[in-house]
């Protein structure tokens, strides 16, 4: 990922996996939501990111797509305090990328690259989560309980090396606000 978008050229860098169908229309509509996310918050919006859908037979994959992506988006929002770029299908403003590509260690192999970037995403930033830019893309984090675990190891392991760098408590202090569920907790 660093090497492709060291070599990019182009305003806006855009991420997907080797295994995801890419619509016609899909550039056209990424235009069009980073128009809508600059109208609504400037720049402030370095990245924004959509989810996938798994393809299978029957609703299995919506099913099994939902309930990933949900688990994904609801917990490393709450290590991050914005939502996470989401690798299998993401973009960042390539002027953002030229900031803090220094900055951003990927010699640690065991992290994923989409949500350790999220990291580098700096107090005055965020991520723009579009969850109706789907893409379709193969099912194989679905395949076996070894490929799960590994996933899911991979993201506790990214989170706790940036975490040693900065505490969550530092991190939300910082963005100036609490994830959504403490703020609800704390309002009743």
């Amino acid at each position: 990922m660093q090497t492709g978008f060291r070599a990019a050229t182009g305003d806006v860098l855009f991420r997907i996996d080797a295994d995801v169908v890419v619509p016609e229309d899909t550039i056209i509509r990424l235009h069009q939501i980073w128009d809508r996310a600059d109208e609504y918050t400037g720049n402030s919006v370095v990245g924004l990111s959509g989810g996938a859908e798994f393809v299978t037979p029957g609703s299995y994959g919506r099913i099994m797509s939902s309930l990933y992506m949900g688990a994904y988006w609801t917990t490393t929002r709450w290590a991050l305090g914005h939502y996470p770029l989401f690798g299998t299908n993401c973009c960042i403003r390539s002027s953002w990328w030229k900031e803090i590509d220094e900055s951003v260690d990927f010699s640690d192999t065991l992290v994923h690259e989409d949500l350790h970037l999220s990291f580098a995403v700096r107090p005055e930033e965020t991520i723009w989560l579009q969850k109706d830019l789907v893409l379709p893309t193969d099912p194989r984090p679905l395949k076996g309980t070894r490929q799960m675990l590994c996933r899911f190891y991979r993201g506790f392991h990214t989170i706790w090396v940036n975490w040693k760098e900065q505490l969550p408590q530092e991190r939300l202090s910082a963005r100036g606000k609490l994830p959504d569920f403490i703020d609800t907790l704390v309002q009743r």
